[in-house]
């Protein structure tokens, strides 16, 4: 599969995740736009926007976490033109910052797969759903089959960090069921000074997989 078609698939399936992130719980911080759905709104506008020092970031510094910050470098431009194509006006980005503050990992089961997110303190999460504990039974499940990519077994001490913590909850949620655990992208947040521009989220193969305005 090429890396066109596959960034497709991977937004096509984060779509329906945060779709049914934001239609299962009003309390939701995310919501996608109409438009392709790569691009996820804040449900409650009266949320303050979030600011650098809202994320608690990570070193970009092992071999996956380096190569997908330079992709988001890379890939500036066609996050600017799908935050433009989302609606409004979109931020200039060339100076822009990216900071990592948690991986994506996938969990599968038999021959269905979620998402969750890994934060700096280790703290899992299903994809979109920090602001609230974790919850096995709110967790979307797809055809393993819609994600051609490997689950990475972790090459720096950060990843192997966040699949040991992936890997415990799901354990615990799911008790004597054997469940493949490994990261599958990034999330990232693009910085000036302390000023959030965007987020953006990259797999392991360099490809987009998201972008938020505001993300959370």
């Amino acid at each position: 599969m090429s890396r066109r078609a596959l960034g497709v698939a991977l937004v096509a399936v984060l779509t329906c995740v945060a779709m049914f992130l934001a239609g299962c719980a009003g309390d939701a911080d995310e919501a996608p736009a109409n438009d392709a759905g790569a691009v996820a709104e804040p449900v409650n506008g009266a949320d303050a926007a979030p600011t650098a020092a809202s994320f608690e970031t990570m070193p970009a510094e092992g071999p996956g976490e380096a190569e997908a910050a330079s992709a988001v470098i890379a890939a500036l431009p066609e996050v600017r033109e799908i935050l433009s194509a989302g609606g409004g006006t979109a931020p200039e980005l060339t100076d822009a910052e990216p900071r990592l503050f948690a991986f994506i990992v996938g969990a599968v089961l038999d021959d269905q797969m979620t998402l969750l997110e890994v934060r700096a303190s280790g703290s899992v999460h299903g994809l979109y759903a920090a602001q609230r504990a974790f919850d096995s039974g709110s967790l979307v499940w797809t055809p393993r089959e819609q994600w051609p990519t490997a689950l990475g077994e972790g090459r720096s001490d950060l990843e192997r960090g966040a699949i040991a913590s992936a890997r415990e909850v799901m354990a615990d949620a799911f008790d004597g069921t054997s469940i493949d655990v490994g990261v599958v992208g990034y999330r990232f947040v693009l910085v000036r000074g302390d000023a959030v521009l965007a987020g953006v989220e990259i797999d392991t193969e360099g490809g987009v997989m998201g972008v938020s305005s505001l993300p959370r």
